[in-house]
């Protein structure tokens, strides 16, 4: 209903002019909108090209600036979006800086003792854990916080009240579609769930659905203090795993808040912590565009929407300015029977407005046609809401106005001048300052469409190299499978049934080895541990990442050594004893061999047995970082992930298989898994989607550029009719005159590609500065791109220019 309003309201005015111009009350602009209308009826090619290609730029820029505009108002629904911050630290290492968002179970109340400037202050942590209600089991993220969270943050609920939901530590909150999946259509208030086989919560309330755009996903949140190991953890400040957010009390600067933090520091680890450790503040509004660069890849949409709009404006000016010529003679008629040169004026402006007018409706109306699918394409709820926004409505018609005004100055003012003898007699041609106009709109136009194909081509070399690029192990074939001991009602149930499960997967030949960790690459949460190379020194402290893995991790992942062996099951002392590091922490240890050497983790020495090979666990955006590799046996419940490297011919049902396998082993769960190579490709996923935006959005820009070449050239042909039909008679043969109507417009596309060059390397590499590896972009790009806009401007332009070459020159010299 809301969106229908909306609609309603964008096209009144279009209904209002037309009552305007029905009415007696308004005869001149009744009369100048009938002119305009009888003018675009009488043109209809050109009309039609003129205002299509303005139409769908609008629309282009519409979904463009909707999905910016998400990107850029995360959490902006948040009331008090401005006065919250997220408390991150930033660790002070030999190897450089290292920032980190985990803090931990006391940092909240201690902040909020400590500092009178923070209003609140809240913990909040999320895991995957199993969901239980009646028969029904389902693995779902479920979230830990305080009551305070429903104080800082916007978090209304539909039904129970916020100040009662957390009344006592059995109480949760779901959200509606999780109150739908397993209640249905029964009231969720008082019904249980059981979470994680033992801890079991009565539902207090359901929220209201929480914008897409939010860093706080909620499906099921519970009292942080309901947690089993709460009362062990409450006061550790020995490690850090949650998230934790204050909310500063006017007028409190974040900056000066930070400079006391230095404070707390010591108190808690002692004088040389400030040293080593800055505790900082993060603006909630920031926290988004931290974690996904979402803001770069907003403002290059943003600027392609801009590139869009401006090309298919410079089209409307462009195909405006040259048609005038064609208004010559009935501009001197109207001078000859008396109109004052304002009148014309204001004619030839109303046109043009006219015409933009209806190419804003219809851009408006392809993008509501459209939106639809951008938003099935990408999971999103975009929506053109002109209630909601009236800035956007504002932008869109002030564009219609811009646009028509431009368009309809110069041919108004250059046309109303002239006397009327001049223009009867047919003598009026394209000045000198015509002619650089329109060249200078379309090298403009060509330039920024083929810096647009440049780019969309580097982005595609870039992510293709990504994907490509050598991972350093062998990512085909290896099937992951998220499970772990918590998936079981016992620990001695999963160890059991983990146990069956392997082996019976063990006994296929089409699985070729197996092997349990905490962290799969591609799916790497942030472990990290300081570790100390100097045993006895604890001045030299480093901050590295660190993973458990069992004796067939390497051999699975197919991860090369670079010295020393792999971990040996039969030795007791490898689990408390010996560590495998990467080349990158061998780096950073500043060691040439590794092997003799100790590393201290706590109070426990590790024996360095081997290095591997680096490599990669997480986007070729990111640099290659030192892990630590701990050994745990393959039964130990501390493993997350069990790999299995498939060697059949037959995937299907090697996934059916082990699909049945796990159904006997547990007939409520659902068999989740992914492919180690596609979790990887969807690591790309930010640069997939720009490259898809960008590449459709640079398509149409080349087509609406076509439009009007096409339209100019049809013009440009017409004007010269006469004299292709003299050359005919001459002697002049097809090719050449497809070659003279066609070289001035090919020398204009071949100095846009000269303009745009420059730009376009610029630009691009500004853009690839960003990843830690990347491509080199080639001249194939640019030359490709250069062949491509000349071959197409050819094509466009000569479907007029054989039509008029092929002509019978009786005709041509009669037209005239």
């Amino acid at each position: 209903m809301e969106q229908s309003v909306s609609f309603a309201l964008f096209y009144a005015p279009c209904a209002l002019l037309y009552a305007l111009c029905k009415g007696k009350e308004v005869p001149v602009v009744k009369n100048y909108f009938i002119i305009a209308i009888r003018h675009l009826l009488k043109n209809k090619l050109n009309s039609g090209i003129n205002i299509f290609g303005l139409a769908v730029g609008i629309a282009a820029s519409i979904m463009i600036f909707l999905f910016a505009r998400h990107e850029l108002t995360y959490d902006t629904f948040n009331k008090n979006a401005r006065s919250i911050y997220l408390v991150y630290k930033e660790r002070i290492t030999p190897a450089g800086t290292q920032v980190t968002r985990d803090t931990w179970v006391p940092m909240a109340a201690e902040l909020k003792n400590d500092y009178p400037q923070i209003q609140n202050a809240v913990r909040f942590w999320d895991t995957q854990q199993w969901v239980q209600v009646g028969e029904q089991r389902f693995q779902e993220t479920v979230a830990y916080s305080d009551a305070s969270l429903f104080e800082m943050f916007t978090l209304p609920l539909v039904k129970g009240a916020a100040d009662l939901v957390f009344a006592d530590f059995n109480s949760a909150v779901v959200s509606q579609e999780i109150a739908r999946k397993y209640f249905g259509d029964t009231d969720p208030i008082g019904q249980t769930i059981t979470v994680d086989y033992s801890n079991r919560y009565v539902v207090r309330g359901v929220l209201a659905d929480i914008p897409h755009n939010s860093s706080l996903s909620i499906n099921i949140l519970a009292p942080f203090a309901s947690l089993p190991w709460y009362e062990e953890q409450r006061n550790n400040w020995g490690g850090s795993f949650l998230s934790t957010f204050v909310q500063l009390a006017p007028p409190a600067a974040p900056a000066t808040l930070e400079g006391q933090f230095p404070a707390l520091l010591a108190k808690i680890w002692g004088e040389d912590e400030p040293a080593r450790t800055n505790l900082k503040l993060l603006p909630l509004l920031d926290l988004y565009d931290e974690l996904t660069g979402a803001r770069t890849y907003a403002y290059i949409l943003l600027c392609i929407a801009g590139v869009i709009v401006l090309i298919a404006s410079i089209n409307f000016m462009n195909l405006a300015t040259a048609r005038s010529l064609d208004r010559a003679r009935e501009i001197g008629l109207r001078k000859v029977v008396g109109a004052a040169r304002s009148q014309l004026i204001q004619q030839l402006l109303s046109e043009s407005l006219v015409m933009s007018a209806l190419a804003l409706i219809v851009g408006v109306t392809l993008a509501e046609i459209f939106i639809p699918y951008l938003n099935s394409f990408y999971s999103l709820s975009l929506e053109l809401r002109f209630l909601d926004s009236p800035i956007t409505t504002l932008a869109l018609v002030g564009l219609g106005l811009l646009v028509g005004i431009c368009s309809g100055l110069y041919p108004a003012f250059f046309l109303s001048r002239f006397q009327p003898i001049t223009t009867l007699k047919g003598k009026l041609k394209t000045s000198r300052a015509g002619l650089k106009l329109r060249n200078t709109l379309v090298i403009t136009q060509f330039s920024l469409s083929i810096v647009l194909m440049i780019g969309t081509g580097v982005m595609w070399q870039q992510i293709k190299y990504m994907q490509d690029a050598s991972l350093n192990f062998e990512e085909s074939n290896l099937l992951a499978i998220p499970m772990e001991m918590s998936d079981f009602e016992t620990e001695e149930l999963g160890r059991r049934g983990m146990e069956v499960f392997r082996n019976s997967l063990l006994q296929r030949s089409d699985l070729a080895s197996l092997a349990a960790s905490t962290h799969v690459p591609g799916n790497w949460p942030g472990w990290f541990t300081f570790a100390y190379p100097d045993v006895d020194d604890d001045s030299r402290r480093l901050r590295m990442r660190h993973a458990l893995v069992d004796d067939n991790y390497f051999e699975t992942f197919g991860i090369e050594f670079v010295e020393g062996r792999n971990f040996d099951r039969n030795l007791a002392t490898e689990a408390p004893e010996s560590i495998i590091i990467n080349e990158a922490a061998r780096r950073d240890f500043g060691w040439p061999s590794a092997l003799g050497r100790q590393v201290r983790i706590g109070d426990t020495r590790y024996n360095v047995i081997a290095v591997v090979k680096d490599y990669h666990f997480e986007s070729l955006a990111s640099e290659l970082t030192p892990v630590l590799h701990r050994y745990r046996p393959t039964a130990h419940n501390a493993h997350n992930f069990l790999t299995v490297r498939l060697n059949s011919a037959d995937p299907p049902a090697t996934l059916k298989f082990i699909e049945g396998r796990l159904h006997q082993l547990d007939p409520g769960r659902t068999f989740a898994y992914f492919f180690v190579s596609e979790n990887f490709d969807r690591l790309y996923e930010n640069e997939n989607r720009l490259f898809t935006l960008a590449g459709l959005f640079a398509i149409l820009a080349i087509i609406i550029a076509c439009l009007g070449l096409f339209a100019l050239a049809s013009f440009v042909v017409t004007q010269r009719t006469k004299e292709i039909g003299i050359r005919k008679v001459l002697g002049a043969e097809v090719p050449n005159i497809v070659f003279m109507l066609s070289k001035k417009f090919v020398i204009l596309v071949g100095v846009a590609f000269l303009v745009a060059c420059p730009l376009a390397y610029y630009l691009i590499n500004q853009w690839l500065s960003d990843f830690a590896y990347r491509t080199q972009p080639g001249i194939d790009i640019f030359a490709l791109s250069g062949i491509l806009a000349l071959a197409i401007t050819f094509v466009t332009v000569s479907s007029h220019a054989i039509k008029a070459a092929l002509a019978n020159p009786v005709d041509s010299l009669r037209y005239e």
